[in-house]
């Protein structure tokens, strides 16, 4: 969204290059689309500074590191995450030692530089990755693909979230940690909320109508709310 001013004082509102100026209703539901979009975002990159802040989790059990603690981890009979117990473990016991016991180990840190340099990486990132995925949704011309992408997108969100807790109840779920797979829902969820919350719809027949009218601005062009 780009505000501009003229030299006469008129302001503009701009999405990418559809004037919403004149479309009060569009440019509220754009406005607020963002708006939400932005806090969705804000969050999945919080999520993710604080648990790089303070958190750190090993597989590893050094009997001579003292400021972590380790606990066994292990599947049960019903294929599910479960702990034997609530008290750390000693990292000299045999069964640690000779391998035939899995841990999961936490630390608590003060990554402050580490956590702040990967959430603002992320989320430069992500503001990249969205202003590329506006410019390719303005392109479409049919709005009945916008119906489509909602589906294949909420197809994906389903599919990932049963994959994820697939791997979290089976022997690979030391490659994807908790923490991982909820900041990759947090952000499949920003997908989700990219797609929905944006009037793709409005925009695109708005879009069309300005180009074939050789004009910006076009007022009351009778655009249906998605």
């Amino acid at each position: 969204m780009t505000k501009k001013t003229d030299n006469r004082g008129t302001t503009s509102w701009l999405f990418k290059d559809i004037d919403l100026t004149n479309e009060k209703k569009i440019l509220f539901k754009v406005s607020l689309g963002l708006f939400l979009l932005f806090f969705a975002l804000l969050a999945g990159v919080l999520s993710l500074f604080f648990h790089i802040l303070f958190i750190d989790v090993t597989y590893s059990c050094d009997p001579n590191d003292t400021t972590k603690d380790c606990f066994e981890f292990k599947l049960g009979s019903t294929e599910k995450l479960s702990w034997q117990d609530h008290e750390p473990i000693d990292c000299n016991s045999t069964a640690i030692q000779n391998g035939t016991m899995e841990v999961v180990c936490y630390k608590l840190v003060f990554n402050f530089g580490l956590a702040l340099g990967a959430s603002y990486g992320t989320f430069q990132f992500s503001l990249f990755v969205l202003n590329m995925a506006t410019s390719g949704l303005l392109i479409v011309k049919q709005a009945n693909t916008i119906h489509k992408l909602r589906t294949i997108t909420i197809f994906l969100l389903a599919a990932s979230l049963v994959a994820i807790l697939r791997v979290q109840s089976s022997s690979l779920s030391r490659s994807l940690s908790l923490p991982d797979a909820l900041q990759i829902t947090v952000f499949l969820g920003i997908g989700i909320c990219f797609v929905y919350v944006i009037p793709w719809k409005d925009l695109i027949a708005l879009k069309k109508a300005q180009n074939e009218s050789g004009t910006v601005g076009v007022e009351n062009i009778g655009v249906e709310a998605t």
